[in-house]
């Protein structure tokens, strides 16, 4: 079975990959660490698992974490 090509947004800059099955895989080949990207595709949040489709789109976006320490 082939793998998909699909196409990732990050800020302004778009990327087209190949050879990734999952979200996790597609992560790793543009050296992007999870923890700190949300992935989206049609507006549907992503976990790492979730299986890619030839042509797929996905948008990363920054993961806000903190707040304050009491």
């Amino acid at each position: 079975m082939e793998k998909p090509t699909i196409t990732i947004r990050l800020r302004d800059q778009k990327y087209t990959i190949q050879g990734a099955s999952t979200v996790r895989e597609a992560l790793e080949i543009l050296q992007i660490p999870p923890e700190l990207f949300l992935v989206v595709r049609n507006g549907e949040l992503l976990d790492g698992e979730t299986p890619l489709n030839d042509g797929d789109f996905l948008q990363l976006v920054g993961a806000i974490s903190g707040g304050s320490a009491k």
